[in-house]
């Protein structure tokens, strides 16, 4: 036994290892791109940027629902930067141009794509920024609306090849659910902002290869592994705007999936949980440890010194806030046209139980410990980060998606698809 432990721990660290450098080299490979061609895109971008502004309001399915356009230009600069420093500087430090005021990178992207201003190179270190490792090949061809064009039709392509893959795979009843949790955070917005399209993808993407790789997974802890690598990714691409959904959803998929008894369900989530954390953090770090073998010496005093900031509970003025503070402006979002469609789907499936015949004896509780962890863990996430979760509510409330997920998966139950159309797990 301890010898398996001990090789399970050793392919944790080589994975960790393998994906940090793969990623430090897939960030090589795309700023070796030539970036006229980006800064032209960028510049036929500006329009839009200059119609629409930061942060302008959708209010389609969310209150209080907005794009952040903000972030989206900050990443549109950083993917375009053309500066003379050595490949490597730039693709650890992710350089881009700003004004002297140092202003909202919308402001700094009409402004000098469209008037011709004078720009300064800042750099953002804190993240890894691996979304560059697609957006710099979209940037080469196509501008801003271009390519929020091909993010929706990626979505809807991969959003269907999971709902359709959950009904092979016998998920079929947790369709409903996985598709109100996705309309209770805004899709609508998702699919148009950049930086929040990211986790879906991810979060898509995995849900994805856990049903195909399910059976191969269960065997010798293979899905420690794979959330170790999912962690990673999502430390890797994301610019800390709702993680948790990478691990989250699978996870949700996973559980209902899985026909063990609540103890082994929920060891088995919280041993999954764990990878996900070690990668995530790991891959972190890792950008950090290269960083000062560049010779950044300050770079894991900084990285200590945002980290331990983003856990506090103040804002940057110091003002104080408490932690229900923080699930007050998270949770206030949900109350919205999609959260009453989600309340009237539960109200829904217990009334169609009460009409079925022997419902109560279908019910499988024994995922329910699992279920109910996975709702929790939004509201964990929110007390780790709390100034973030206080500071960003507007789109860190995205962390419920999970939670929604796996209280609407608890709902649901075996009779709401017959066995046999939904293959009868």
């Amino acid at each position: 036994m301890g010898k398996e432990y001990l090789r399970l721990g050793l392919k944790l660290c080589a994975l960790i290892v393998f994906m940090t450098i793969l990623g430090f080299l897939l960030l090589l490979a795309v700023y070796a791109l030539p970036t006229a061609p980006m800064e032209k895109n960028l510049a036929e971008s500006a329009e839009v940027f200059l119609r629409e502004g930061s942060y302008p309001v959708t209010d389609i399915l969310g209150t209080d629902s907005r794009l952040d356009n903000y972030t989206d230009a900050l990443m549109l600069l950083t993917a375009a930067y053309s500066g003379d420093e050595s490949l490597t500087d730039r693709a650890l430090k992710a350089y881009r141009y700003t004004t002297a005021a140092n202003e909202d990178p919308v402001l700094v992207l009409t402004a000098h794509y469209m008037d011709g201003k004078e720009v300064e190179t800042v750099s953002y270190e804190r993240y890894w920024h691996g979304y560059l490792i697609l957006l710099k090949p979209l940037l080469l061809l196509f501008d801003y609306s271009e390519i929020r064009l091909v993010n929706l039709v990626c979505t809807a392509l991969s959003l269907f090849c999971l709902m359709l893959l959950m009904y092979k795979r016998g998920l079929g009843r947790y369709i409903p659910a996985l598709a109100l949790s996705l309309l209770l955070v805004d899709i609508s917005a998702i699919v148009r902002s950049l930086q929040f399209s990211s986790m879906l993808h991810l979060s898509v993407l995995a849900s994805i290869l856990l049903l195909l790789m399910y059976e191969r997974l269960r065997k010798d802890r293979g899905e420690l592994l794979f959330f170790a690598g999912i962690g990673c990714a999502a430390s890797f691409l994301d610019l800390l705007t709702w993680p948790l959904a990478g691990f989250g959803i699978p996870a949700c998929l996973m559980i209902c999936k899985d026909r063990g008894r609540a103890r082994g369900t929920l060891l088995f989530l919280l041993c999954s949980l764990g990878a996900w954390l070690l990668g995530y953090g790991a891959m972190w770090a890792g950008k950090w440890l290269i960083l000062t073998a560049f010779g950044d010496a300050e770079a894991i005093k900084n990285a200590l010194t945002i980290a331990f900031f983003r856990s506090s509970m103040a804002d940057e003025a110091g003002y104080a806030f408490r932690y229900l503070d923080v699930l007050k402006l998270n949770l206030d979002h949900l109350v919205s046209p999609a959260g009453a469609a989600a309340l009237a789907y539960i109200l829904f499936v217990l009334l169609l139980g009460l009409k079925s015949p022997g419902a109560g004896r279908n019910r499988t509780p024994g995922r329910w410990p699992g279920l109910l962890l996975l709702a929790a863990l939004p509201l964990l996430w929110y007390k780790l980060m709390g100034n973030h979760s206080y500071v960003h509510h507007w789109f860190t409330y995205r962390e419920m998606a999970v939670s929604v997920f796996a209280l609407l998966c608890m709902a649901t139950p075996p009779y709401l698809v017959k066995k046999k159309r939904d293959g009868g797990v």
